[in-house]
């Protein structure tokens, strides 16, 4: 009887089999498709021949077969080609299939540069009453955060929020702080908040302190020595794909890249982080240049900064010597530059200044801007800019301007072709001045902070996704009230007498015992009983009060503290002393031991040896570093 064997699988060959099966299945199906598209290119070709054109009929022969019956056709009778005629009415009906087809991509086209602007909606979350200039959504774009000079930090969350929009988080960073600006690490993990001060923040997706970047020596001259900044910060931002790196700028002149994971805690015991690296700014002349904004290219390869020179500087990430590019005279100087944006395909650099300009630099050239757009006023240090999903279009926002007295025109949303700078679009604002921007990538929806501390979130029903679209439509729950007895009886078996509770009854004998319990019932307390001095911690007229009876209390104790009374209050004891004789007699029992006492004198004796001539006084002698007194006994009286 043969021996049954498991069966082997060779999966080398198993998978090349498969390999070489969907190859040849993918190879028939392309040479299928190619000729059914030569095909239908070949029927297009075709002329369709008009049912007018005829042909002469010819004499039909004799007939032949018994098959042909009836008399012949008619000369000049027309055969009509049943199959031209099918052919005719299907190359109409494929062009009009064309046509309607071309109608629809056209409207389609139309549609798709209409609805590239998510503008049809829009909700307002209140902040507060102070200009909103830091804005910062998570990569799903579920969390928003809004920082304001009224120095606090609101959390929005749109998945958990209704249409109340109220945040569910709010914090002051750093007290006394202005916030000027937020960032989300990659995963979403990690929030770092830069203040005024020179001290960035880094805190948990829940507003949590992690750690905090350590503070550098005011006192060293050469800012790359020290391992922080020395003066305000100016602004923050997360690498757009490492967790753990994330850069900063100040007054300091110094960019400075963070490590998060590198932290650990001080002498204090608070927990810090120590920079990375260092890299210092400088103008033409080689001076110190103050970078006001920064941030990461969309690979993260590139950093680039804008100056107080007017310049923009680009730098490697990994080279903290001398910047990859510099573009001087981007703005003039002096000017703030609030912000410095790059597209998403990395060859375009766009600059957003005080000065009311708007400027796009290609990377490849950087000698002279690609376009330029002014009339776009700015007032606040945290005036941004944003590039559109698809790359096209770069949103702008203004700030108000006044007409005339007590007349204001509010703020304006611009949006800008990028190939052209061309206005696409102009969205007035309600009131105040449009500040931080920012246009997601993945919901596109875009927010922007006013002037008014209210951040608008615009986006449309059929372009966005998700985002404040989860929200809108969410109403409140009713708060719902229970009623709960929380005298709740509990049966033990077999428990002692004293320990027992009593049963329970309804909630009317509840209340007559209640009544009659006066603690229970807050009845006012009955008076005391005027025999009785206090009953209970209370105390009875005269001593009402604390006070009368502390006061009677101390009177009675020092009744006979009057000074005249002294030598009656010694006397008191003087017989006491004679017969005991350990009071004060005891200690002059042998050199004294007859009492000697003062004579009596009265306040006349007193006045009259007070008023004796000076040689009949009591004098020192010229020996006073003995200290003895000698009296003079022929001059006393």
């Amino acid at each position: 009887m043969s021996q049954k064997k498991a069966r082997t699988f060779d999966l080398q060959a198993m998978l090349g089999e498969t390999l070489k099966t969907a190859q040849e299945s993918s190879r028939d199906n392309l040479a299928k498709r190619e000729q059914d598209e030569k095909e239908r290119r070949e029927k297009s070709k075709k002329r369709p021949v008009s049912e007018t054109e005829s042909k002469t009929a010819e004499p039909r022969p004799a007939l032949e077969s018994e098959e042909d019956v009836g008399p012949a056709l008619p000369p000049g009778f027309v055969i009509p080609n049943m199959q031209q005629t099918k052919n005719t009415a299907k190359i109409e009906a494929e062009k009009e299939n064309d046509s309607d087809s071309d109608s629809e991509s056209d409207d389609e086209e139309d549609n798709e540069s209409r609805m590239t602007l998510p503008i049809t909606s829009r909700i307002q979350l209140n902040h507060g009453t102070k200009p909103i200039q830091a804005l910062a959504l998570d990569t799903p774009g579920g969390r928003l955060l809004t920082g304001a000079d009224d120095f606090n930090m609101k959390f929005w969350d749109f998945p958990g929020m209704t249409n109340t929009f109220e945040p569910f988080r709010y914090m002051e960073p750093q007290e006394g702080y202005h916030v000027r600006d937020i960032s989300y690490s990659v995963t979403g993990d990690n929030i770092l908040v830069t203040t005024g001060s020179m001290q960035p923040i880094l805190y948990d997706r829940d507003g949590f302190l992690v750690a905090t970047c350590v503070k550098g020596d005011n006192y060293l001259t050469d800012a790359a020595k020290t391992e922080g900044h020395m003066a305000m910060c100016n602004a923050g931002q997360f690498h757009p794909f490492e967790r753990e790196w994330m850069v900063t700028c100040a007054n300091d002149g110094t960019i400075r890249q963070w490590n998060v994971e590198d932290r650990a805690k001080d002498m204090f015991g608070c927990i810090v982080m120590k920079q990375y690296d260092v890299r210092k700014v400088r103008n033409k002349q080689g001076k110190r240049a103050v970078p006001t904004s920064l941030t990461y290219c969309r690979q993260g390869k590139l950093l680039a900064s804008g100056n107080d020179d007017g310049s923009v500087q680009i730098w490697d990430h990994r080279r903290t010597v001398a910047p990859k590019m510099r573009i001087w005279n981007c703005h003039p100087a002096g000017e703030r530059i609030t912000c410095v944006n790059f597209s998403y395909d990395n060859n375009v650099i766009a600059t957003r200044c005080l000065d009311g300009t708007v400027k796009l630099y290609d990377l490849r050239q950087t000698k002279q801007a690609l376009f330029m757009k002014d009339n776009l006023p700015a007032l606040y240090d945290g005036t941004k800019i944003a590039f559109s999903p698809n790359d096209k279009i770069l949103c702008v926002g203004t700030a108000g301007e006044r007409v005339k007295k007590g007349v204001y025109k509010p703020g304006e949303l611009k949006f800008f072709l990028r190939d052209d700078m061309s206005e696409v679009k102009s969205v007035p604002l309600q009131s105040g001045s449009a500040i931080g921007i920012l246009w997601h990538h993945r919901i596109n929806q875009i927010i922007y902070g006013t002037s008014e501390g209210k951040a608008v979130v615009y986006f449309d029903d059929k372009v966005s996704h998700r985002g404040a679209k989860l929200c809108v439509s969410k109403r409140k729950k009713a708060q719902e009230f229970v009623e709960m007895d929380a005298n709740v009886h509990v049966v033990v078996p077999f428990q002692p007498k004293n320990f027992r509770e009593p049963k329970p009854s309804s909630k009317e004998t509840q209340f007559v015992k209640a009544r009659k319990n006066a603690q229970a019932s807050y009845a006012p307390e009955a008076p005391l009983n005027p025999t009785m001095a206090g009953q209970l911690g209370r105390l009875n007229a005269p001593n009402g009060t604390l006070h009368k009876f502390i006061a009677k209390e101390i009177a009675m104790k020092t009744s006979d503290d009057d000074p005249t009374l002294i030598r009656q209050k010694i006397l008191r004891h003087a017989f006491k002393a004679e017969e005991e004789g350990n009071l004060i007699n005891a200690a002059y029992s042998q050199t004294q031991p007859i009492n000697v006492l003062a004579e009596h004198k009265t306040l006349e004796d007193e006045d009259a040896e007070f008023n004796q001539p000076m040689w009949k006084r009591m004098k020192y002698q010229d020996d006073k570093k003995k200290g003895k007194i000698v009296v003079d006994e022929d001059k006393l009286v």
